[in-house]
């Protein structure tokens, strides 16, 4: 199985998930196909939850202890969401 290795890449990861095993395959923010479909959504979810684990995400609170996450979580949202866009294979 691939690793995800980026906070930007979990997320794009996860809306591709999401929004194919419960959405049709598009949502607002995965409004059609992009770098992660053609992995299954059952593949996808495993790999978001092994970075997770690897991010030292604490289910309980919803907390990361991964430097990463934090140094990503403080980023300004615009930039949040063009590394995700990015991480979606879209470089505009």
């Amino acid at each position: 199985m691939t690793a995800i290795a980026d906070p930007a890449s979990a997320v794009a990861a996860s809306l591709c998930a999401m929004a194919r095993a419960h959405f049709a395959g598009t949502t607002r923010r995965h409004p059609g196909p992009c770098s992660w479909c053609d992995w299954p959504p059952a593949q996808l979810t495993a790999m978001v939850d092994a970075y997770n684990a690897a991010a030292a995400l604490d289910r309980r609170t919803g907390q990361y202890r991964s430097r990463s996450v934090g140094a990503f979580e403080a980023m300004p949202r615009d930039v949040q969401l063009a590394a995700i866009r990015r991480a979606q294979g879209d470089a505009s």
